[in-house]
């Protein structure tokens, strides 16, 4: 099931600073176990390997980290190959009369350019967050292509010596996405994600993920309880590690969102921001997409219910002609306030439901990609409610040396905001 003969790396080297290279076949006797790493939630890519290689090897080159890693792999679904990534750790396991054992860590040199380029300039408040993201961007000098969702929104801030990944991060829960929602009604595609994958950086909404994942092709697998290498790619060892805890997210302001102003001036408490604080399906999510079929969750409340989770922000207007100007309705898409409560529900529903799953090894799949799956219901076949579309939260392509040969596997966990199976969406088996 995972291509154990057509595994094959092409490339393994490390270099070290003087430019002197170390190569399975040469001074790397074998890689006997491969893990790569990528989520949506974290800006850069991790590798790490377990080497097998002659006696001292690090120590002789005088590694000190920073070194450069470069590999390429191919397998049937697609080649994984990097040509720049930086040590960022090295350890000795053991050590025999034949070989030593290393562990190398590696991660994209981005990284370290994180640290040293601070940020210290201002940012236009009349500018998109999407070209802030694309000028913080540019402040690394990276090597690595670059997707940005456009925003509908401006905002303005001062570097303050925050770190590029810091900022991106704090405008991606301030963005509101400037494309359109599939109901026509507007955007509440909020609940933006700034991640890298073996194809680049990524700026985008969840909503714009969930959305492409009706019309693009998605990779289809099918549940099976038995390991069989002839067969069309399974998913297996299928573990829920979340299925809904109405509770938490209502603590979290899942459901509902009011906020309350005071204004440092006058140290009086203002106005409520009539929130999102009745149906949760027909109000709060009313212009975003989701996964399923079935609704957001399987939970229906009353209108005449209210799960406040209210929050207090300064306000710091000053008098104009002797009164106080500000907008008291907070329903304007450009109310920051609003996208962040939106943005923080939005997090916390597509992170309501997580599964983790084992597929044979895929370097097709990507964090941040939807595919489809079909889950086995005992006695009953297909359980048309837990199978359905799910986002690759993160992924580890893990390739191993055993005594039976070379396997590989991709470990996914997996998300959803919704259940059930979208008729709406394209599925197709890459193996056709």
């Amino acid at each position: 099931m995972s291509y154990i003969k057509d595994i094959r790396f092409n490339t393994f080297r490390l270099t070290d600073l003087e430019g002197n290279p170390a190569d399975v076949g040469g001074e790397i006797n074998a890689i006997l176990n491969f893990d790569y790493y990528e989520s949506i939630f974290q800006p850069n890519i991790n590798v790490t390997a377990v080497l097998a290689g002659t006696d001292q090897i690090l120590a002789s080159r005088k590694f000190k980290g920073t070194e450069t890693m470069s590999f390429e792999i191919a397998h049937p679904t697609g080649t994984l190959s990097f040509d720049d990534l930086s040590v960022s750790s090295t350890q000795q396991n053991d050590s025999s009369s034949t070989s030593t054992l290393y562990t190398i860590l590696a991660t994209n040199p981005d990284a370290y350019k994180n640290y040293s380029n601070k940020l210290t300039q201002r940012f236009d408040p009349k500018a998109p967050i999407s070209t802030h993201v694309s000028s913080i961007l540019n402040t690394l000098g990276t090597s690595r292509p670059v997707y940005i969702e456009d925003t509908a929104n401006s905002y303005g801030f001062y570097g303050n010596h925050w770190t590029p990944y810091k900022a991106l991060y704090w405008l991606a829960k301030r963005s509101a996405s400037g494309t359109g929602s599939d109901d026509g009604s507007g955007t509440s595609r909020v609940g933006f994600t700034f991640y890298e994958t073996a194809d680049g950086y990524r700026f985008e909404s969840i909503d714009t993920i969930a959305s492409n994942a009706k019309t693009n092709v998605i990779e289809f697998f099918r549940q099976s309880d038995v390991v069989d290498e002839n067969e069309d790619f399974n998913i297996y060892n299928m573990r829920f590690e979340k299925d809904q805890n109405i509770l938490d997210q209502m603590a979290k302001g899942m459901y509902s969102d009011s906020a309350k102003y005071f204004n440092v001036h006058s140290l009086a408490q203002g106005f409520k921001v009539p929130g999102q604080e009745l149906s949760y399906a027909n109000k709060v999510f009313s212009g975003q997409s989701h996964f399923g079929s079935e609704g957001i969750a399987n939970y229906s409340f009353n209108d005449s219910m209210n799960f406040d989770s209210v929050q207090f922000f300064v306000d710091g207007t000053m008098k104009t002609d002797g009164q106080m100007k500000y907008d008291d309705s907070g329903d304007g898409e450009d109310n920051i306030h609003k996208t962040k409560a939106q943005s923080r529900m939005r997090y916390a529903s597509i992170m309501s439901r997580s599964l983790r799953a084992t597929v044979p090894l895929n370097f097709r799949l990507k964090a941040g990609r939807a595919i489809d799956i079909s889950l086995i219901q005992s006695g009953v076949g297909e359980s048309k409610h837990q199978s359905g579309t799910y986002i690759i939260k993160d992924l580890r392509h893990n390739i191993e040396m055993t005594d039976d040969g070379i396997k590989g596997f991709t470990h996914l966990r997996l998300l959803s905001d919704s259940y059930g199976v979208d008729s709406n969406a394209t599925t197709n088996n890459f193996l056709e």
